[in-house]
């Protein structure tokens, strides 16, 4: 995945993830997990369900 925007909790603003994957969790929802590319902490965005 290229340039996911997410909330990073340690920076308290919009940053950009580095190494961002998408994953299904257990629960069946889509997320973006990957790390805040300026402190290094563990990041994820959940994203809108895939159009059949």
């Amino acid at each position: 995945m290229a340039d996911v925007q997410g909330y990073c909790v340690k920076c308290k603003t919009q940053r950009t993830m580095k190494d961002a994957q998408e994953q299904e969790l257990d629960n069946g929802r889509r997320a973006a997990k990957g790390t805040c590319e300026v402190c290094g902490t563990k990041m994820t965005k959940f994203l809108p369900n895939k159009k059949d």
